[in-house]
């Protein structure tokens, strides 16, 4: 099982009950309290919820003995129904998430399965098609597990079609979102708009990249891009409708959380007097 806090447990936990038993609703719940990549699956919680009902506890064994897992028919059974569901997922993951050894879980992989990790191939697309929707692929991590070469590429395009976003955030809800599409091929900045800028010819010189201390560069933006790309869409306008949905989720009661947060970032700023801040603390 992957390793949480018995905080995140008993957030688990709750949030499973307050969402009348649905592991679904669960999982979404949990969203704005953890980033991608770490945050519990689906499945692990199912396994936090049975080891509750079981157990009556959120906490670790003081004193736990190493697992000792072996090939039953059980196993190999359930190795391979995860496969079908997910082929990408690593050993590591894929172990926690079934509660078995690692060492186990590729020896089911290769030797009783007769599976092999593929890497993906990149394929670059030197041409003037300007579309990029599905975020960056490290083939490093990705692996797909079949019996075969599943002969899966990911085309890169040269220049990325990308939307530009525009919001502001206050405690009472957000203004926007504004989209601008620029279609032209030249700079924004040019002769006509530079006097409108803000950054330009005032008394106090903007740095080229300012510190990330609105709630904007800490938390929304950052946030917005962590679930817009989850269903890996296809096109500008499927993307846009993403960020108009992950906008309009937003709860009233987080809005007041960031700013309360932001608040203190700025008591924190003045305390400093422009010293380095190793231990401002960047969360929601």
């Amino acid at each position: 099982m992957n390793r949480l806090t018995p905080e995140q447990r008993f957030q688990i936990v709750q949030f499973y009950f307050e969402n009348n038993g649905s592991v679904r609703n669960t999982y979404r719940a949990l969203r704005p309290f953890y980033r991608r990549q770490n945050r519990p699956s689906e499945q692990l919680i199912r396994l936090t919820i049975e080891r509750f009902r079981t157990t009556f506890t959120l906490i670790d064994n003081s004193h736990p003995q190493r697992r000792r897992t072996v090939r039953t028919e059980e196993a190999i059974a359930t190795v391979e129904r995860s496969i079908e569901e997910d082929p990408n997922e690593s050993i590591r993951h894929r172990a926690q998430e079934l509660d078995l050894c690692p060492s186990t879980l590729w020896k089911i992989l290769r030797k009783d399965l007769g599976l092999r990790a593929y890497k993906i191939q990149l394929v670059q697309e030197l041409d003037e098609a300007h579309f990029w929707l599905n975020g960056y692929v490290n083939k490093q991590n990705c692996h797909i597990w079949s019996e075969a070469n599943p002969q899966v590429y990911v085309e890169t395009p040269l220049h990325p079609e990308k939307l530009t976003v525009w919001c502001t955030l206050w405690a009472g809800g957000i203004i926007g979102p504004y989209f601008f599409k620029n279609d032209e091929v030249h700079n924004v900045t040019v002769n006509g708009d530079r006097d409108h800028l803000i950054s330009r010819f005032e008394p106090v010189n903007w740095p080229p990249r300012s510190c990330d201390l609105t709630p904007l560069d800490y938390f929304l933006w950052g946030y917005v891009k962590s679930l817009v790309n989850a269903d890996k869409p296809q096109t500008l306008a499927y993307l846009e409708d993403n960020i108009r949905r992950v906008i309009a989720d937003l709860r009233p009661q987080m809005l007041e959380k960031v700013i309360e947060n932001w608040t203190s970032r700025l008591d924190y700023i003045r305390a400093s007097r422009g010293s380095p801040m190793p231990e401002i603390i960047f969360k929601m």
